[in-house]
C-alpha cells in the first residue's frame, strides 16, 4: 500500500519504519546498550545493540527457515523479557505481524 505524501506540512515528512528505526541504532551505535533487564537474583543486564541485532536476526531466520508466511500473525506469549522484544522485532524482520500475549490473559 503506498504512503502518500504532501509537499509541504506535517504530512511532507517522509515516514520510516520501525525497523529503519532500529538498523540506523545498530549502525550509529553498536556498543551502546539498547535494553536493560533484571535477572532472577535482581542484577540488571545490558544488552547492547549489536547483540540485540543478532538475537532479532536469528529469530527472523529461525521463522524463515520453518516456513512461516508473509503476513501472518506471530502470537508472542511471555512476560516482559529481552526474549519477547527479539520475537517482537524478529518477526518484523521476518515479514509477520506479531503479536504480543500477556501470560494472564483469559480470553
Amino acid at each position: 500500500m503506498p504512503v502518500f505524501t504532501t509537499e509541504e506540512g506535517i504530512s511532507s515528512i517522509k515516514p520510516i519504519t520501525l525497523i529503519e528505526v532500529f538498523y540506523k541504532a545498530v549502525n550509529t551505535n553498536p556498543s551502546e546498550m539498547a535494553l536493560y533487564y533484571s535477572d532472577t537474583a535482581g542484577n540488571w543486564i545490558g544488552v547492547d545493540y549489536q547483540t540485540y541485532y543478532k538475537h532479532v536476526s536469528n529469530f527472523a531466520k529461525a521463522l524463515i527457515s520453518i516456513g512461516i508466511k508473509s503476513y501472518r500473525c506471530l502470537n508472542i506469549l511471555g512476560n516482559n523479557s529481552p526474549e519477547w522484544f527479539y520475537a517482537f522485532l524478529g518477526g518484523i524482520h521476518a515479514s509477520v505481524v506479531p503479536v504480543g500475549i500477556y501470560p494472564t490473559n483469559s480470553s
